[in-house]
């Protein structure tokens, strides 16, 4: 077959239209993610994915974002709920060796219900910072304020989810943390110096380079470059790719959010992403309009994207590796002694 679209897209319900399946046909993608809005329970999953790849003629990725915390597609009464990454964090600063059991064992648990349904990637983990100033819509989701405790326990979760076939995404690229904004709603500024990003928000991007996916952030380091990063070959290209050595596929954010609304189109965005340096723009809402034009508009993944996809596809054809009896009840002990809501 042809090379897949250079876009991951969404889809509207809980089952494929005849039309969105003509799209797929028409335009394969390089991937499918689901929302809320497409999951009722595992048998019907299940039969969503296997009508993605049916359309889209090849073994179609299936993409989520399933963390733990606020963040789950994946919700009861069929799937756990799993806690947020602070909650990890703060175990691991008390105790470094059980925080990290407990984060691999609920990260294993996560996977093999991604694999269980036949979802493929997960966007997780977050990497960026915790601050004082740091926007809600970032909050618990990180791990910790120091970068040694998010690059041991972003570690920890990368191998887990790696041993067990779900390919990770680090994010949000190059550092949320400081941002006071949510990029859903508008367009954040991060003013920091350049030496600062480096020592801080960067570290754990930098330690961990060697996850086969990162997500960039639709923020604007004003030290960096007058562009968000998604759309900055400054960051994407010029620094990460080529002085930093990144080999992996760097993706998009969606870019639906606000925070790119002046920046053009999703056609002219999902140029612009790929022209700064992205292997991949994703695009969510699941609109069929939308859907079209952007697919229509974006050429295939190059032969250099392909090739650092080998790396992913390596991964999601491991064996599911599930915690033992014994890792499975300390994690479970712990859920129970806690409160952790959201």
């Amino acid at each position: 077959m042809p090379a897949p679209h250079a876009v991951i897209v969404g889809c509207a319900g809980t089952a494929l239209s005849a039309d969105e399946a003509t799209v797929l046909a028409q335009y394969p993608p390089m991937g499918c993610i689901l929302f809320a809005r497409n999951i009722r329970n595992p048998a019907q999953v299940r039969t969503l994915i296997a009508d993605l790849k049916t359309a889209a003629g090849w073994d179609l990725p299936i993409w989520i974002d399933q963390e733990g915390g606020r963040v789950q597609r994946f919700k009861p009464p069929h799937w756990a709920v799993f806690p947020a990454m602070a909650h990890f964090g703060q175990c691991f600063t008390e105790d470094a060796a059980r925080g990290k059991r407990l984060l691999d064992t609920a990260t294993r648990l996560l996977a093999g219900d991604l694999r269980g349904l036949g979802v493929d990637v997960d966007c997780h983990p977050v990497l960026d910072l915790l601050y004082p100033e740091t926007h809600a819509v970032i909050g618990n989701r990180a791990f910790a304020s120091d970068a040694e405790t998010v690059v041991a326990c972003g570690g920890v979760l990368i191998e887990a989810l790696k041993s067990s076939g779900v390919v990770p995404i680090m994010k949000h690229f190059p550092g949320h943390g400081r941002a006071e904004s949510d990029s859903h709603l508008e367009l954040p500024s991060v003013h920091a110096e350049w030496a600062d990003l480096l020592v801080h928000d960067l570290a754990p991007f930098i330690a961990l380079k060697n996850t086969p996916m990162v997500m960039t952030a639709h923020i604007v380091y004003p030290a960096w470059d007058h562009l968000p990063a998604t759309l900055s070959s400054r960051i994407l290209r010029d620094w990460w790719r080529n002085e930093m050595d990144y080999d992996g596929l760097i993706v998009s954010d969606d870019l639906a959010m606000y925070a790119l609304s002046g920046f053009g189109s999703s056609a002219e965005l999902a140029t612009q992403t790929l022209t700064a340096g992205a292997d991949l723009a994703l695009y969510c809402t699941g609109d069929l309009a939308q859907n079209v034009t952007l697919l229509a508009a974006t050429p295939a993944i190059t032969t250099q994207g392909w090739q650092r996809w080998q790396a992913c596809e390596d991964i999601r054809r491991r064996p599911v590796l599930p915690p033992d009896a014994a890792a499975r009840a300390e994690y479970q002990n712990w859920v129970q002694q806690h409160d952790f809501g959201s």
